[in-house]
């Protein structure tokens, strides 16, 4: 037991290592890579699925009366010239 005990008290401790000796290696580049991908992934995924929630809503799936969107841009063109012409919404209106 004093023979263990001698050898864990003369076992020098751990060295600190400097700021500058620790550094994230090939894995953290990997991993940082991964999860770029993975974001740029559930981006496109996200979008995908807000524009069919929204063509969903347009044909009028959740209860809502459909929408026409060709009807509707063809308004919001004529309501341009309105506007003087540059078709931006500071003329009022809505």
């Amino acid at each position: 037991m004093q023979t263990l005990a001698h050898t864990v008290a003369t076992t020098p401790a751990d060295p600190v290592p400097e700021d500058d000796d620790v550094v994230a290696g090939p894995w953290g580049a990997v991993m940082f890579a991964f999860l770029i991908v993975a974001t740029a992934l559930l981006m496109w995924s996200f979008t995908r699925q807000l524009r069919k929630a929204q063509r969903a809503k347009d044909a009028g799936v959740y209860g809502d009366p459909p929408v026409e969107r060709e009807a509707q841009g063809e308004a919001d063109l004529s309501d341009a010239g309105t506007n003087g012409g540059d078709g931006g919404g500071d003329g009022g209106g809505d």
